[in-house]
């Protein structure tokens, strides 16, 4: 059970995540119908100007990380929520489509998703943090599943600056929830940090490697498919606008308790990979259902129900691989490359997608985001399935003997890594097969999780 302090921060933090996300996500279903609003706009500067944040978020989310290990997390969480707001004012407060991007690169430039995740672990036990990560990660989920129906809901009604508008009140309202999270008395959170050191090795990895060109990939296609969704339905299918939030609101929770049984099965009977190839295998065909559906309105619906399905349960699973394949210790790191690599697939999602429904059309946009998920298919075949690995920690202050001869001596430790500069040794082990009577035995202490 979680303390009622640890409740407090979890809910200060699951809504700073959530309100952000939700901002974000509420452009998606309907910059490209408002195009006509901002002078300059093309396919390929509407698809720019969807993408440019991730653009700032990627190479500013391991910064942010790192400052927030010098200057606290609080503080440049402060600074993340200013940034995001003055954004988004300058969003809401554009003519045309490079003050536009301005905004959207502004929104952005507060990368503080990683250091929410740090500071939700320095303020929660190690017993109840998996449960507390997994109500931020459910979190994501809603705000899109709320951001595709509230998105065209609030553009019907008041336009294309509103949204922005919206986006700004929901991020100030995040200064007054961070005054009142306490302040961390550890950092706990240390371990989801990147380590500088550490970096070369997870970049060398090459199952974490496919995990981040996966999640590269994903957010490509999420991208671009909305570069083209939104007109495709109203110019080629003829779909009012006004009605397209509930065609959303009903695929996406269609989406989601068609996962739900493939999450449970690859959980519960260790199928996970299967699972994860096979969702990646639907994205693809999801595409290419769209991509084919002409002005069929029962294919496009299908189409984006098989999209919605695929989205959700590769969003559900591609943490928790992460996490269960990162090397002892360097789970911070992996998880900032992985963000990265996110945030970079929708930068580069957007300005492709703008790009090839400029030159081929609505539906090469569809075509374009397929063939980044066959890609992903050929490199995801080949993972390994994933074991019970998990890391533990152990104290090594400076002068303390090194644990490096723990592999092939103690049955079921995989790995072990020291980082001197926060006088620690990781040591990974694989629950099936650990001797953990051996291990406290010859590190003479127990070893926490």
């Amino acid at each position: 059970m979680f303390t009622a302090l640890e409740l407090r921060s979890l809910l200060g933090l699951v809504f700073l995540y959530a309100t952000r996300m939700l901002g974000l996500f509420m452009v998606l279903p309907v910059l490209a119908l408002h195009a006509p609003d901002y002078a300059g706009a093309t396919a390929l500067t509407i698809g720019l100007s969807l993408g440019v944040y991730g653009l700032s978020q990627g190479l500013l989310q391991i910064p942010f990380g790192l400052a927030s290990d010098h200057w606290g997390r609080k503080r440049m969480i402060g600074l993340g929520i200013a940034l995001f707001v003055a954004g988004s004012a300058v969003a809401a407060s554009a003519n045309d489509v490079y003050w536009l991007m301005l905004g959207r690169a502004l929104q952005g430039a507060g990368a503080v998703s990683g250091v929410i995740m740090a500071l939700l672990a320095d303020l929660t036990r190690e017993q109840v943090r998996t449960r507390a990560m997994a109500a931020v990660g459910g979190s994501i989920g809603l705000s899109f599943a709320v951001a595709m129906a509230l998105g065209p809901l609030i553009a019907a009604h008041w336009g294309m600056a509103a949204v922005f508008w919206v986006t700004a009140a929901l991020g100030a309202l995040g200064l007054p929830v961070l005054l009142a999270i306490p302040a961390p008395a550890t950092a706990a959170g240390r371990e989801l940090a990147p380590v500088p050191e550490l970096l070369g090795r997870v970049l060398r990895d090459p199952e974490l490697l496919r995990l981040d060109l996966g999640i590269f990939a994903l957010h490509f296609a999420q991208m671009a498919t909305w570069v083209s969704v939104p007109v495709l339905l109203e110019q080629v299918v003829g779909f009012p606008r006004e009605h397209h939030w509930y065609l959303y609101l009903g695929t996406m929770a269609g989406g989601f308790l068609l996962m739900i049984p493939f999450v449970w099965y690859g959980e519960t009977r260790r199928r996970l990979k299967p699972v994860f190839v096979g969702a990646v295998a639907l994205l693809a065909a999801a595409e290419l259902v769209i991509a084919r559906a002409g002005a069929s309105f029962a294919v496009t619906v299908t189409g984006l129900l098989l999209f919605f399905t695929a989205f959700n349960l590769l969003e559900a699973t591609l943490p928790s691989l992460v996490s269960k394949l990162s090397p002892a210790g360097i789970k911070g790191t992996a998880l900032g490359v992985y963000s990265t690599s996110q945030f970079l697939g929708a930068f580069a999602g957007g300005a492709a997608g703008g790009l090839a429904a400029q030159a081929f059309g609505w539906s090469g946009v569809f075509w374009l985001a397929a063939g980044a998920a066959l890609v992903w298919l050929a490199v995801a075949g080949s993972m390994k399935p994933p074991r019970r690995l998990r890391s533990l920690m152990v104290a090594a202050p400076e002068g303390a003997p090194r644990h490096g001869d723990l592999v092939g001596v103690v049955r079921g430790v995989e790995d072990v890594i020291h980082i001197p500069s926060r006088g620690l040794t990781y040591i990974q082990v694989d629950d099936d097969l650990l001797d953990s009577g051996h291990l406290e035995q010859l590190l003479g202490q127990r070893p926490a999780s």
